[in-house]
């Protein structure tokens, strides 16, 4: 048993038995079952002995080790002794540990060998030379975010042409949704599109706005910061991640949370596939004549977030921007120890409702952080109270599928609701 979901559903002393059972019962040894077996108590173990009962086992973690154990593994049935390598200056303890859950059986457990001092010298050249090409590659990206972050013009005319590439370059309809609500909403949120990717549709919520009139709002469970929140709020523009949320909802089904630790997932379904941002960079870098999105690995499913924080930055909002873009929506245990130093002090209950303001475009802000209509004949306040509701249950459910057995019901109405009546207005 390697698949790493099916074994996180197993508890730890249970874990002690299968081993048990394989040792006893099983010929010719199933070394992937076992060293899978044995992987997940010493991992599970060392977490508790660090007193961090309550972190999870990673499966990246797993992998790595069940592959060193796997390699390795012996089994003597004469003496009943198990022999393995595991990446531990001094084995002893495990050693001990091991042979006290799993008697009667004894263990021998060998150091992993490091690479020789010819290798390290390398690796110690390669790593330098390699710093220093990774330095000029990171000012390199710094001056073509820095172009493109420069004025408001030129952050929405990218998204604009990225945004005709995306139409004019791809031809299934749901991947063209996709790549649009991907680019949209990680520019208009400042987030990374991991935390895009992992929102929790099934906390979708209405939630008003003194400037806006109505927005969503949506939980993401698993970011660096512990947790956040991304919203959907009304655009002036072409970028307008309301209706590319409408667009997208509409040409994909629900997809179930993916599972990335032993722990039982605190959401079911999330809002992007796995694949997406390595399928979204590969197409943007080969289809895309922006100079951003030709430098080798620079960014491109998360460059939004860099290009909004520098324009924000660039608007005198470089706290609002990083307020935005690792807000957390409470300090929770499990946030790691450089989240809180890093992020976390800057944590509010809510970002301000005069970020949303003028990242939708609809206002200026003054010094005093004042909103000041761009244009009074266009003021999205009276826009909203004007949208006719359409609430009709099987409308919705034709519109939305499956998504509509998921994302609250009231969601769904504004958003519809909102789509029609910004694509009826120029009509």
């Amino acid at each position: 048993m390697s698949d790493f979901s099916e074994l996180s559903q197993i508890l730890p002393l249970h874990q002690i038995s299968k081993i048990k059972d394989i040792l006893e019962n099983e010929n010719p040894l199933p070394k992937e079952k076992l060293a899978s077996h044995l992987t997940m108590i010493i991992l599970m173990a060392n977490l508790a002995s660090q007193k961090r009962k309550d972190v999870p086992v990673k499966r990246s973690t797993f992998l790595k080790y069940q592959r060193s154990i796997s390699k390795t593994l012996q089994y003597d049935s004469s003496t009943k002794t198990v022999s393995f390598e595991y990446h531990l200056k001094d084995p002893s303890r495990l050693i001990k540990g091991l042979e006290d859950v799993v008697s009667p059986y004894r263990f021998v457990v060998g150091v992993h060998e490091k690479p020789d001092d010819v290798m390290s010298h390398l690796s110690a050249v390669h790593m330098r030379k390699e710093a220093g090409r990774k330095r000029d590659l990171g000012n390199k990206i710094n001056d073509e975010i820095t172009k493109i972050a420069e004025t408001q013009e030129t952050i929405w005319g990218f998204v604009g042409k990225t945004m005709d590439l995306i139409e004019a370059r791809t031809t299934r309809p749901t991947t063209k949704a996709a790549y649009n609500l991907l680019l949209q909403a990680t520019f208009m949120n400042c987030c990374r599109a991991d935390d895009l990717k992992n929102t929790d549709i099934r906390t979708f919520e209405v939630i008003p706005d003194k400037h806006l009139g109505r927005m969503l709002r949506a939980f993401v469970p698993e970011t660096k910061t512990g947790t956040r929140f991304v919203y959907f709020f009304p655009c002036k523009g072409r970028c307008d991640p309301l209706l590319a949320l409408d667009s997208y909802l509409q040409w994909t089904d629900p997809i179930p949370k993916t599972r990335t630790t032993d722990e039982d997932a605190r959401y079911d379904y999330q809002l992007l596939r796995n694949s997406l941002l390595g399928s979204y960079d590969g197409f943007i870098s080969k289809q895309s004549d922006e100079s951003i999105f030709k430098i080798p690995n620079g960014p491109k499913a998360h460059l939004g977030r860099h290009v909004t924080a520098s324009y924000l930055s660039n608007n005198e909002m470089d706290k609002e921007a990083t307020l935005y873009g690792n807000w957390s929506a409470a300090r929770e245990e499990g946030v790691s120890r450089v989240a809180k130093a890093r992020y976390m002090h800057t944590i509010e209950k809510s970002p301000p409702s005069y970020l949303f303001a003028f990242l939708s475009g609809f206002y200026n802000i003054t010094a005093e952080r004042a909103c000041e209509l761009v244009d009074p004949n266009s003021n999205p306040c009276e826009q909203d109270k004007n949208i006719p509701m359409i609430s009709d249950i099987e409308t919705l459910m034709a519109r939305y599928g499956k998504n509509a057995e998921i994302i609250p019901m009231d969601v769904l109405v504004f958003l519809s609701s909102y789509a029609r009546f910004k694509n009826n207005e120029g009509k």
